[in-house]
């Protein structure tokens, strides 16, 4: 499929990214939200709002039983190698693509591991899913500026005067949110610590050198998960949080990590797991750490 890519600058000082998203997102289901607060360098400066899913990847437990690592490679290459993006302006091509997410199950798709069917069957989530959306909505912090980029399908008229429409007329959304009942865990405690004690005895033998343990909390609820993100983000506030609404299921979270960086055709992860002391010197703590 051909897309042509539109864009319209708007002044967003009186704008926040959880704002916007409030406005947007009854009039676009489905919609991802992913913020960076680190507004000291300027590359870091910049919020993402993705709007109308138009084309989608989506791989569940019971598809990826079937699927394997070679088959896996051919459906990504079939979703992206499809797309045609023309006319997207070069500061803002980083941002040109597309959205979403793949689970812990997904490495199953990925290499050569063992996994366990009836687990990956059981999921009530999608094991990867990944959109193009109509339109992608690019906060830069560092200047005030919304930068609305939208993707026109081949041989449509665009729609990008909308999101203009809205932000001067729409108001923000509020709903409610109330927990219900008692707090459930996947473990008790007593388990849980025996599954630590059971990690520190590999460690010891030398199996591995780090391990990440750790147990499922699940509490009922009503009303609207957006407000649950408002509050994280207050309590936790990371310099990367996301919120992505995949109609039955809400995937948000908090990190001082960011997960992937891409820059010029070059893709960088910065891990935190065995974190090295800072003494606050940005140039002297990156040669310590070697």
């Amino acid at each position: 499929m051909k897309y042509k890519v539109q864009t319209k600058e708007i002044m967003a000082d009186q704008l926040t990214p959880v704002g916007l998203y409030a406005r947007l997102r009854d009039h676009y289901p489905g919609a991802y939200l992913l913020e960076c607060s680190d507004y000291h360098r300027r590359d870091q400066s910049f919020s993402i709002l993705c709007l109308e899913s138009q084309d989608r990847l989506l791989v569940e437990g019971k598809d990826a039983v079937e699927m394997r690592k070679l088959d896996f490679e051919k459906v990504m290459s079939d979703f992206t190698g499809g797309m045609e993006i023309s006319d997207c302006p070069k500061p803002l091509q980083a941002y040109c693509g597309v959205y979403g997410f793949c689970s812990f199950e997904s490495v199953q798709l990925m290499e050569d591991v063992i996994y366990d069917a009836k687990k990956l069957e059981a999921l009530d989530t999608p094991v990867l899913q990944y959109d193009l959306f109509r339109f992608v909505l690019v906060f830069d912090h560092f200047r005030d500026i919304l930068h609305v980029m939208e993707l026109v399908p081949d041989g449509e008229n665009s729609r990008i005067q909308e999101i203009d429409d809205l932000l001067r007329h729409t108001m923000s959304s509020g709903y409610s949110f109330q927990v219900q009942g008692e707090v459930e865990s996947n473990l008790t405690d007593q388990q849980f610590l025996d599954i630590i004690a059971q990690g520190q005895k590999h460690v010891q033998r030398g199996d591995v050198f780090q391990v990440v343990l750790s147990r499922k909390f699940m509490q009922s609820y009503v009303g609207d998960e957006f407000q649950v993100y408002r509050k994280l983000r207050t309590i936790n506030p990371s310099p990367y949080l996301f919120y992505f609404d995949i109609g039955s299921t809400v995937i948000m979270g908090s990190s001082p990590e960011a997960h992937l960086r891409v820059n010029e055709a070059q893709a960088e992860i910065h891990p935190i797991a065995g974190t090295y002391p800072k003494s606050g010197n940005d140039q002297k703590d990156p040669e310590d750490a070697l």
